[in-house]
């Protein structure tokens, strides 16, 4: 019954996600934050039936590279990397226009961080910078929060610490005085506690972890 109530409240969020514009209105992008939101609470369910939208409904461009990018986070969750990778490629076969876009950035983003764990750390740069540009250009703020945390992840691996903890500064002063989802908190929560246990800044890093636990469990 659980599963149920999950398929038809995940399928309502699909429905109301999209639109076929570059830049979702303002009502859009919490849906779109809602559906990312559900995804990642029930992975497994998700993954079967967000390939089943890709592959049965009429989707645009646009949306297939957010589905996919999707798709690819819950592969990387489980630990299939060579599946993650290859829903990152089926995303990247839709991206028209490498310029902009909402789902491109997001995109761009999420296979920044994948880069990054793979250790392709200038790979990584450049598509966190591209992320950079399409949400500024639409004024995306809590998606820069996003991207400022793995840039200054990048930035921690580059061993460049005095720009990493003003980049992640900069976003943890901006989650805390906006409304943002758990999963933006979370991921500027978890790059703040790698800065900070990079340079061995074990009281800060212990705080840290505990703000990221405890967001942890509000996306559980």
């Amino acid at each position: 019954m659980q599963r149920q109530i999950f398929l038809c409240l995940a399928l309502f969020l699909f429905s109301v996600a999209f639109d076929c514009s570059a830049a979702p209105g303002m009502d859009e992008l919490p849906k779109r934050l809602t559906l990312e939101h559900q995804v990642l609470t029930s992975p497994i369910v998700s993954e079967s039936m967000l390939l089943n939208q890709i592959e049965n409904a009429k989707l645009t461009d646009s949306e297939k590279v957010y589905l996919y990018t999707l798709v690819a986070r819950i592969s990387f969750f489980k630990g299939e990397i060579g599946q993650a990778k290859l829903y990152f490629d089926k995303a990247k076969e839709h991206v028209v226009d490498s310029s902009g876009g909402w789902s491109t950035g997001y995109f761009y983003t999420y296979r920044a961080y994948f880069d990054i764990e793979q250790g392709n750390l200038d790979n990584a740069k450049s598509l966190i910078s591209a992320a950079k540009s399409i949400f500024e250009s639409l004024d995306d703020a809590e998606q820069l929060a996003r991207v400022a945390a793995i840039e200054g992840i990048i930035l921690i691996w580059r061993e460049e610490y005095s720009e990493s903890i003003k980049v992640l500064e900069d976003a943890h002063s901006y989650i805390l005085r906006n409304n943002v989802s758990a999963t933006t908190k979370l991921t500027v929560v978890d790059a703040l506690t790698a800065y900070y246990s990079s340079l061995k800044y074990y009281e800060k890093g212990i705080e840290s972890r505990l703000s990221s636990r405890q967001l942890g469990e509000i996306i559980k």
